[in-house]
């Protein structure tokens, strides 16, 4: 375990465990893919450390295979004797040998375990290889593979499913995706000009930099921002490392003044070359202890395994530290728009005399630290939810996560749920009826001036569009379809929306063949969101985000209002869609 392997191996199980990695994400299965080498540092460590409890085994039926199958399989015996991981099973990778299952059946019975898989051979693989290609610059690859995979359940006009044709475990990630040309969502950069004073730097090679460059412009933004370009001569000269360090300190000298915050993106070109850029911000840190620094990334290799919108809103609130907290403060988390407007939650606990600490609404970075005195932290998104318990394990503040949603009963519950943890009264009956009542009676008004006119809800717009499409349909409304990615809302509502809708359409945005689409769609149709406005090629929309924040029987008052303006008036949709960042401004 002091070879190349055992030392990264080693080095990544204790940055997992400096970031309380487990605690936060509290994971049901970790997976270990290493070297099956039983001579290699990075087969041994995890099992002599103790970090695996079963080990499988990856082999084909070709001969050097099991042999060396077999060898792992004794080296895992020895290991078990010794109070450490068993073996948990056999994964058969198949390269089509004669007589492949039984050969590794052999094997098996040999090493008493079984065959827990048995993955087909691709000859796509093989075809690539044939021609020195990637598999995905095979000519007819994409489109007679994932065509093919994809046709029994997605038109190829239309490229849409029903609902009535899919299950709860419905995840439209097929590998490659479509960008389209909507870009009102938040990326890094907006995010981190949302904490007043902070400067961001950016280091990665120069081609990775022209989307943050370009954004940061848009906001008009440019003195909030610097740059350490890595070069090739970095790479072959091994001074990432150095690169890194001096970079930063040239900037926070040359800067007019020192900034408070300081947000350091590295990119996956130091994770591959495997820079110690933890030991280069603890010697930032000594040399410049009135900065906080925050260790960010801009890393697309780790999108799906960290996500950079959950990822940063934790990291931004790690400068956060254990102090004395007030009972009559409470925090929101990840929240990018004035709360005060259109949330019932700021409207109630305001009234009750608790103060709330929202970002957006903040002018000075001391103001920005005044949150680690906050009692609570509230969070409406599921972005924020990595925040929330990370700041709940390391800050002892309560966490209460609720979300946007569009049934009552659960709005009642989660508002006398926060006011039971505040020790606060909650909203009576009579005004919960009353918002009801004026919710009914706006709804009832609209859905007659819709009349057929149909909907479709983007996922980028509001938080739960299967809720809002059950609320809308409950009305009289005629929603029409759903753009989203996978099935994030509670199991009850996707079985309800079922029943009440089956012909209800499923759309991926990100699908790969949504490049083909035919955008044009008879009669007028109401988008809610940029997605829906794109390629349902309307002017007729709601150009929102993340439902602009807004919470409980004012938040769907407000949908309401702006469903009616949507249905009224025209908007510009190619001009909008186009500009980064919704309403995003620098603080």
């Amino acid at each position: 375990g002091l070879g190349c392997a055992g030392r990264g191996i080693g080095a990544a199980f204790e940055a997992l465990e400096e970031r309380s990695a487990f605690d936060i994400i509290e994971p049901d299965i970790v997976l270990y893919d290493v070297l099956g080498d039983v001579v290699c540092g990075g087969f041994a460590m995890p099992i002599r450390e103790g970090y695996a409890d079963q080990v499988y085994i990856v082999t084909s039926g070709e001969n050097m295979a099991i042999y060396a199958a077999a060898n792992i399989a004794v080296a895992v015996e020895n290991f078990k004797k010794r109070g450490y991981a068993d073996i948990g099973g056999v994964i058969l990778n198949r390269r089509n040998v004669p007589d492949e299952r039984e050969k590794v059946e052999v094997l098996c019975k040999d090493i008493h375990s079984h065959i827990a898989a048995d993955l087909p051979r691709d000859n796509h693989i093989a075809d690539a290889e044939m021609h020195n290609t990637a598999v995905l610059r095979r000519k007819n690859f994409i489109v007679k593979t994932r065509r093919s995979e994809m046709k029994s359940i997605m038109s190829e006009s239309r490229k849409y499913t029903y609902i009535r044709d899919v299950t709860y475990q419905y995840n439209a990630d097929i590998g490659l995706a479509y960008s389209s040309p909507c870009r009102g969502l938040w990326n890094i950069v907006h995010i981190g000009v949302q904490v007043p004073g902070c400067h961001e730097i950016y280091v990665c090679p120069t081609s990775c930099l022209r989307g943050v460059v370009l954004t940061t412009a848009e906001m008009n933004a440019m003195d909030r921002l610097s740059t350490i370009t890595v070069g090739e001569d970095n790479i072959l000269e091994g001074d990432m490392e150095e690169c890194l360090q001096h970079g930063v300190e040239k900037i926070i000298e040359t800067l007019p003044e020192k900034p408070r915050m300081i947000m350091i993106f590295i990119s996956c070109i130091h994770h591959f070359l495997a820079a110690n850029y933890q030991r280069v911000y603890k010697i930032l840190r000594e040399e410049y202890p009135d900065i906080d620094f925050i260790d960010a990334y801009m890393d697309p290799i780790m999108r799906r395994k960290t996500p950079p919108l959950p990822s940063l809103t934790r990291q931004m609130f790690r400068v956060l530290k254990p102090c004395d907290h007030l009972e009559n403060q409470v925090n929101f988390i990840g929240s990018w728009f004035d709360s005060s407007q259109d949330n019932d939650l700021y409207a109630w606990l305001t009234g009750k005399g608790i103060s709330v600490k929202d970002l957006p609404m903040m002018h000075s970075y001391d103001e920005f630290l005044s949150m680690q005195e906050s009692c609570a932290n509230i969070t409406i998104h599921p972005h924020a939810a990595w925040a929330g318990k990370d700041l709940q394990l390391r800050l002892n503040q309560k966490w209460l996560d609720v979300r946007p949603s569009f049934r009552y009963e659960k709005l009642r519950e989660q508002m006398k749920m926060i006011c039971q943890t505040l020790q606060i009264d909650a909203p009576c009956e009579e005004e919960n009826q009353k918002w009801e009542r004026n919710i009914e009676e706006k709804a009832e008004k609209l859905q007659k001036k819709f009349g057929n006119t149909p909907i479709s809800i983007d996922y980028t717009a509001v938080d739960l569009p299967l809720e809002m499409a059950v609320f809308l349909l409950n009305h009289g409304f005629q929603v029409e379809s759903v753009f989203l990615e996978v099935f994030t809302e509670k199991e009850d509502i996707f079985n309800t929306l079922q029943k009440l809708k089956p012909d209800l359409k499923i759309y991926s945005a990100e699908n790969w063949n949504m490049r083909l689409m035919d955008r044009k769609h008879d009669g007028k149709i109401v988008a809610i969101g940029q997605q829906a406005a794109y390629f349902n090629n309307t002017n007729y929309f709601i150009d929102i985000i993340h439902g602009a924040d807004m919470y409980g029987y004012r938040a769907i008052e407000k949908w309401l209002d702006l469903l009616e303006e949507a249905y009224d008036t025209e908007k510009d949709m190619k001009t909008l869609i186009q500009h980064k960042g919704w309403r995003c401004e620098a603080r």
